[in-house]
């Protein structure tokens, strides 16, 4: 539906409503926006070394039948000039390398973009000065990962997939999870998993994590722009955001309410 204000006789404001239909993706899509995810569009995947990321071997790992994921072993600051450079050789010294007792990093991004997004390459590079091996893949639906649209279910089986291939090379060296955003979601409910199936890393590390989904739509500073969460969340008065660096100021109500481990599901 469109509406036309007249409010001088050369200017017009115009007012756009956009109406939703709910399909399963389209829900799925609001929480994975897995839309433009090989940006930067000029990104080869295969060439990580071009991207910033010397030392880095580009590989892909089968989680079923038809669907496989895209991954970067980033090598530790000391080992990138050692590292070969024929591809012939890469796949045994890298899966090698794994095992030196060095701690391995298993990396599970946000939604939006890929590994391959500038502030991903950031953290990469500060962990390897730190002489971690950073292991950074995408989701399927995302990059050079398998086509098909994400969920929930099949995007932890994959996590507990790539977890276990990283897990059966590493020998003894310290293996750690890292979730940012929407991947601390992925990777709590894949770790959970993991605990209870009598597997579990050294530590889980959570960068920016949120309460639930729900939560995590109703304080996002962009929510105010889709319609049907405007229609059925109502953010609490007063909230304020620094969207830039993405700090958010709660409501008391709300830091209550997380303090005393209550969940809205």
């Amino acid at each position: 539906m469109m509406f036309l204000w007249k409010t001088k006789p050369n200017f017009r404001i115009v007012y756009i409503m956009m109406l939703y239909v709910r399909r399963p993706y389209g829900n799925l899509y609001s929480i994975f926006a897995n839309v433009s995810v090989n940006y930067p569009w000029s990104i080869d995947f295969g060439h990580p070394e071009n991207e910033g990321l010397p030392g880095t071997r580009n590989f892909y790992v089968e989680t079923e039948r038809d669907v496989k994921v895209g991954v970067w072993h980033i090598l530790p600051q000391s080992l990138i000039d050692s590292a070969p450079v024929d591809e012939s050789e890469k796949e045994e010294w890298y899966e090698k390398s794994l095992s030196d007792h060095r701690p391995v990093i298993l990396y599970f991004h946000g939604n939006t973009a890929s590994r391959a997004v500038a502030h991903r390459i950031e953290l990469y590079n500060v962990l390897r000065k730190m002489e971690y091996h950073v292991v950074a893949f995408d989701y399927r639906g995302y990059a050079d990962s398998t086509p098909i649209p994400p969920n929930e279910t099949y995007v932890v089986h994959d996590a507990k997939v790539v977890y276990r291939y990283i897990r059966q090379r590493i020998g003894s060296s310290p293996f750690f999870v890292w979730g940012h955003s929407l991947g601390t979601g992925v990777s709590s409910h894949a770790v959970g998993d993991l605990c209870l199936e009598g597997e579990h890393p050294a530590a889980l590390v959570l960068e920016s994590p949120f309460n639930n989904i729900r939560d995590e739509i109703k304080f996002h500073p962009l929510s105010s722009l889709t319609l049907l969460v405007c229609l059925t969340l109502n953010a609490p008065y007063g909230l304020k955001y620094f969207s830039w660096n993405e700090i958010v100021f709660l409501p008391l109500s709300e830091i209550i309410r997380l303090y005393k481990g209550t969940v809205v599901q």
